[in-house]
């Protein structure tokens, strides 16, 4: 199994973790721990227990030798994405039935009502449907999530460029907590290699997948309209980038940037690089503030309707070596 795969399973399989820290276990004494079972508020007890919701487990059931070994190799490296989530917590909350969360106090994907036995089904719409004014208020979502400090999940991030420097926790909002999820699987698995957790590899789909259902549900959280949905830019056949107008995504100007006229003109990048970081964890996601949006204008032309009726023509999902160079590859193709 490909790493990315791996890391693909863990995060579907785990999903009450869903890849970040919750602001309940953000700090030091809870790794210290390797607990993070909060207490459900709704009875008052760890993972909802006494309601039947969750029960806090050990999700490694490791013998005292196994947990040496482990331990002694998580000293050895700084790539926690290997040891997720056991890097930070060995007891989570395990949530039962459509029940989730991280203390199992809310539903799980895909579902709604008091007791999460209501299915809760969402159409995503091609944007170009939407009326002026659902554009609008999508757009001002976006923006919202962006401005808006998490109530829910921190960012585990390097106190310093320093080599080896302590990893901390950080307060980001809504949007930059899902763009740190996307930068922190983006990352290289190591400088000898173009290989990542969610792209070039089997796991780039269903990562993607859960990436925007994720931002989905926080913005659900913090919106508290539980209709909402992302909407899908259509782009086969396209000759142009029609999505990139002041109404929606913004205008670009020769130098890259985008427009004033565009609300995420005022935007700013999070966890921007510096150097060669892209490919090591001497440095989790730099607090500096980032420079505004660029985009890069290579001039490429979008895929066709026969590009698509190519790709979907493939019978194997994914071919070996499962990366850039996998042929006949649906994966590879789409990708």
């Amino acid at each position: 199994m490909s790493l990315g795969l791996e890391l693909a399973c863990v995060l579907l399989i785990l999903g009450t973790a869903r890849a970040m820290i919750p602001i309940q276990c953000g700090s030091p004494a809870h790794v210290a721990r390797k607990v993070c079972c909060p207490i459900f508020w709704g009875d008052g007890s760890p993972c909802g227990s006494a309601s039947g919701r969750g029960r806090c487990q050990d999700i490694m059931g490791e013998t005292p030798k196994e947990r040496a070994e482990r331990a002694r190799e998580h000293r050895n490296t700084r790539d926690f994405r290997l040891w997720w989530p056991t890097y930070f917590f060995r007891h989570l909350c395990v949530c039962q039935g459509h029940f989730g969360g991280v203390d199992c106090g809310e539903c799980a994907y895909g579902w709604q009502g008091a007791k999460c036995q209501v299915k809760h089904i969402v159409i995503r719409r091609d944007i170009s449907t939407l009326s002026l004014a659902e554009q609008r208020l999508f757009v001002h979502r976006l923006h919202l999530a962006k401005t808006t400090l998490s109530q829910r999940y921190v960012i585990y991030a390097s106190s310093s460029p320093v080599p080896y420097s302590p990893l901390v926790f950080h307060r980001a909002t809504v949007y930059d907590v899902a763009v740190f999820l996307h930068y922190i699987c983006f990352k290289m698995v190591s400088v000898d290699s173009e290989t990542t957790f969610g792209h070039r590899g089997t796991a780039f789909l269903s990562w993607h997948r859960l990436h925007c259902i994720h931002l989905e549900n926080e913005i659900r959280n913090m919106t508290g309209d539980q209709s909402f949905s992302l909407p899908y830019w259509s782009w086969p056949g396209k000759t142009h980038c029609d999505v990139c107008t002041n109404n929606l995504f913004g205008a670009s100007l020769p130098n890259g940037q985008l427009s004033s006229l565009s609300i995420f003109s005022s935007w700013r990048k999070f966890c921007d690089e510096v150097g060669n970081q892209p490919s090591g964890f001497h440095q989790v996601c730099s607090p500096l503030l980032g420079g505004p949006i660029i985009r890069h204008n290579h001039n490429r032309e979008l895929p066709t309707w026969a590009d698509v009726r190519s790709c979907l023509q493939l019978q194997a999902f994914d071919t070996y070596p499962y990366d850039t160079t996998a042929l006949n590859s649906f994966r590879n193709m789409l990708e």
